[in-house]
């Protein structure tokens, strides 16, 4: 059985709660029966919903197509304001919280305060993240000459101050930092970045490529 469930309040500030969507398997027939709620619309689209919904499509998606109000509120949530990260998995997902790091440190001294307090209260050893200009080789297709070129530019990156055991400071760029303390920086920036919004930040596997320490603070 699957519930996405629509909370109201009454009056009397009891809270109530009905299912949208109800779909349950009738193992004699072997198939699905679905019931919609009256929020949703009409009953000739609910009727419409259930009979053109294909297995492999969800029904709010569906709903929203068909101009339903609270569907198209539902899937705006879960665009807007719930945030997946699933970093241990995807590369290329913390590459891009790391680069949305490098422009809020750069524009927002508030959530730069922020990130160096949690960098120092971890005890990792870093003073201070620096966001540094490096040289970055990047492919580009020449419309013209219809080949793939490389060319170089130069864009924000970050650098990380450490403090060694005689007292002195060594930089180190990204590239060379260790890969549980670009997790630890990229979860941060995940989970504190500014929002205009509300947000649900949601981490699958929190303490993977970081060291357990980190994970209870």
């Amino acid at each position: 059985m699957l519930k996405v469930q629509h909370t109201t309040r009454q009056p009397s500030r009891k809270t109530t709660a009905k299912p949208l969507i109800e779909r349950t398997w009738d193992p004699n027939k072997k198939i699905y029966s679905t019931t919609l709620h009256e929020g949703l619309g009409t009953e000739l689209t609910r009727i419409a919903v259930i009979e053109q919904t294909t297995p492999n499509r969800l029904m709010l998606g569906k709903l929203a197509s068909m101009n339903s109000d609270v569907a198209s509120r539902i899937i705006e949530w879960f665009d807007e304001d719930l945030e997946f990260y699933d970093m241990h998995r995807n590369p290329f997902s913390e590459n891009d919280v790391l680069a949305e790091t490098v422009r809020h440190l750069k524009e927002n001294p508030t959530f730069a305060a922020l990130v160096e307090r949690f960098m120092k209260d971890a005890d990792t050893g870093i003073r201070e993240l620096r966001v540094v200009d490096e040289k970055a080789v990047e492919p580009v297709f020449s419309e013209s000459d219809k080949t793939l070129e490389f060319k170089e530019s130069i864009k924000p990156g970050l650098s990380f101050r450490h403090a060694t055991g005689d007292g002195s400071e060594i930089f180190f760029r990204r590239q060379q930092e260790s890969s549980g303390t670009l997790r630890f920086v990229a979860l941060l920036a995940a989970i504190l970045q500014p929002s205009t919004r509300r947000r649900l930040v949601c981490i699958d596997e929190l303490s993977a490529s970081m060291h357990p320490d980190l994970v209870r603070r």
